[in-house]
């Protein structure tokens, strides 16, 4: 049963893949094409497709006929990969706009048939009704939410009892390398300098630099050192809440001396997600519990390469939380109470 369903997703991505890099339509987002680069090759997409297997075999839910939401959907691919393993229907919650019409150009275009549903909003408001979704799947997604809580709320609030989260990300704050990586990615995105790869990320224009440009836009005749000190005070801020935040520290004259210190993951001020937060998996497993959920978390370590990675990736997850820190990785299983109650919090 497991070597037909990975036959049938290798083989839906062996057709959709291969002909949409032939194509490189003109409406998708270039990014999709860095982004998959790995599964623009068989083997790529055998490794994608065992990937995702293996994290619904670990959820333990077989998404046939069921309702799967998958937030922070991106480019669709995955989403796609669901709604074919028989997902009905597939629901993808995707906050920016580019990958949300990307994906929705990728399903209507190269995978018509299948009952695949694509939203641009927000994972803490779902567009989705109380007690109605099987699985709420979250891959290298977590790290990059705004309001986490109110994703862990909206969970709660969507799940039919007994229902499933599945979280994976690879910002595990157990691991200190991972931490130490994921530190000097928060500077390099915020202060620079610009560098080609930073740990895998591109910075073109710091985050600063992008804020300094949105305030001398609107509020014109500022001067060079002004532009500084409301950049600094602007940090952790995106979209509008920048120009208030400026127009806010004009008004009241208190502006920041020096540039803050950055503790804390920065925002895109222009797509308003994290580049890359920290996962603390205790913190994680704990707020889930209040909200009525048993919790599992797993160390992980790999495995979608070969049949020994995946043989020693079973080896250390057993272990968890001993090796939870070793690992980079991080999975966690959440069910829903089947009570349907929600405790107070």
């Amino acid at each position: 049963m497991a070597v037909s369903r990975e036959r049938q997703l290798s083989g839906l991505l062996d057709e959709i893949i291969p002909r949409v890099f032939s194509e490189r339509p003109a409406d998708f987002d270039p990014w999709f094409f860095d982004y998959f680069a790995e599964q623009s090759e068989p083997e790529g997409r055998a490794r994608y497709a065992r990937a995702l297997l293996a994290d619904l075999d670990l959820a333990g839910v077989d998404p046939c006929g069921r309702t799967v939401v998958d937030a922070g959907s991106g480019f669709g691919l995955q989403l796609i990969g669901l709604a074919s393993l028989g997902a009905s229907p597939a629901i993808g919650l995707e906050a920016f706009a580019p990958m949300a019409a990307t994906a929705t150009r990728l399903a209507s275009r190269y995978a018509p048939r299948l009952p695949v549903v694509i939203v641009r909003g927000s994972v803490s408001r779902m567009p989705i009704g109380r007690a109605s979704a099987d699985l709420v799947y979250c891959n290298e997604a977590l790290s990059h939410f705004i309001d986490p809580p109110g994703f862990l709320a909206e969970c709660a609030r969507v799940l039919k009892p007994g229902g499933r989260l599945m979280v994976c990300d690879g910002n595990n704050a157990a691991n200190r390398r991972t931490v130490s990586r994921v530190h000097a990615i928060w500077k390099a995105f915020e202060e620079g300098p610009v560098a080609a790869n930073v740990f895998g990320h591109r910075v073109d224009r710091t985050y600063r630099e992008r804020r300094r440009q949105i305030i001398s836009q609107a509020l014109s005749g500022q001067e060079a050192v002004v532009l500084d000190r409301l950049a600094w005070g602007t940090f952790g801020l995106s979209g509008g809440a920048v120009l208030e935040r400026a127009r806010e520290m004009l008004e009241t004259g208190r502006l920041p001396e020096g540039p803050p210190a950055v503790d804390r993951c920065p925002v895109d001020p222009v797509k308003g997600d994290h580049i890359e937060n920290l996962i603390h998996p205790k913190n994680l497993a704990a707020d889930l519990e209040r909200l009525g959920f048993s919790v599992r978390v797993h160390a992980h370590f790999g495995g979608a390469r070969s049949d020994w990675i995946r043989a020693a990736n079973r080896m250390l997850r057993a272990f968890t939380p001993l090796t939870l820190p070793y690992a980079r990785s991080l999975k966690l299983v959440a069910t829903r109470d089947r009570s349907g109650s929600r405790p107070a919090v």
